[in-house]
């Protein structure tokens, strides 16, 4: 997107940052498609990487607060470089316990960047801003069984798209659904990052 100054094109800076789960990667498909799609909209990709976490950290709140602090502090360690004023837009595009994280980050930094939250966890509504961005979340999510997304999602403004028997990484298991439903995702995101 280019805007006229003076008479002179004016290119927007624009950051997408990529923030992984405790197990989904960057190089999974909804943040790998994710990169590639705002790659080709000019957006600059920053690609978290987290390692280091407890095993067995579903159902476990000691284990998940633990998990929380290592993604935190790489994610602190990783962003060092990234002066928000330099850009004109960030988007974080997060997953799992990333959406914490990222949400936490921009809070703590005053950064009121644009989000895709991919399967946010309850404890990524302790710290999200209202209107902060869309999601999208899994009916069989097993990571959000004690609580309703949806209804976390209206109360903070922030779309949710759902997908019907689909579980923490948006799969159902059916490899022709999972397809479709990326493809349908990736749209969305892709309007998204257009706005």
């Amino acid at each position: 997107m280019t805007h006229s100054c003076t008479g002179k094109e004016y290119v927007l800076k624009k950051l997408a940052v990529f923030i992984p789960g405790i197990g989904y990667t960057v190089d999974r498909p909804l943040l790998y498609y994710s990169g590639k799609l705002s790659a080709q909209m000019g957006y600059e990709p920053k690609r978290l990487i987290f390692t280091g976490f407890p095993k067995k950290v579903i159902g476990d709140s000691g284990r998940m607060y633990e998990s929380f602090l290592i993604a935190s502090r790489l994610m602190e360690e990783q962003m060092q470089d990234i002066h928000p004023e330099d850009w004109d837009r960030i988007v974080f595009i997060s997953k799992s316990i990333g959406t914490i994280v990222a949400s936490d980050y921009q809070k703590n930094h005053g950064i009121e960047g644009d989000n895709v939250y991919f399967t946010p966890v309850a404890d990524t509504f302790r710290f999200i801003r209202d209107a902060s961005g869309i999601a999208f979340h899994g009916t069989n999510d097993p990571w959000t069984a004690d609580v309703s997304v949806e209804d976390l999602c209206h109360k903070h403004h922030i779309p949710c798209t759902l997908l019907s028997n689909a579980d923490h990484s948006l799969e159902t298991g059916d490899v022709w659904t999972d397809m479709d439903a990326l493809s349908k995702i990736m749209r969305q995101v892709q309007s998204y990052l257009a706005g």
